[in-house]
């Protein structure tokens, strides 16, 4: 029987963002964290979600840091989708 994991809706585009931008690596990679963290340590959620914030707010430019945001999500989606289907 197969474990069922909790779906997180994709995020929807911010219409804000210019197809230009280019998103902010540390905004990536925090949320691509946070997203794998969550599901990891569910218990834990308040203060994974507590140090996102204060990640994304190191991120100047609010174009950049949603730019990076959607797609760490998005890459947390994919490797969370990946590393649950290892055994782990």
């Amino acid at each position: 029987m197969s474990e069922q994991t909790p779906t997180t809706p994709a995020p929807e585009p911010d219409p804000q963002i210019h197809p230009d931008s280019s998103p902010s690596s540390e905004a990536a990679a925090a949320a691509s964290a946070h997203y794998i963290l969550v599901r990891l340590h569910p218990e834990r959620k308040a203060a994974i979600d507590a140090a996102l914030e204060r990640s994304l707010g190191r991120v100047p430019d609010p174009t950049q840091r949603e730019a990076g945001r959607i797609m760490g999500m998005s890459l947390g989606m994919i490797l969370y989708a990946i590393l649950s289907g290892d055994g782990r």
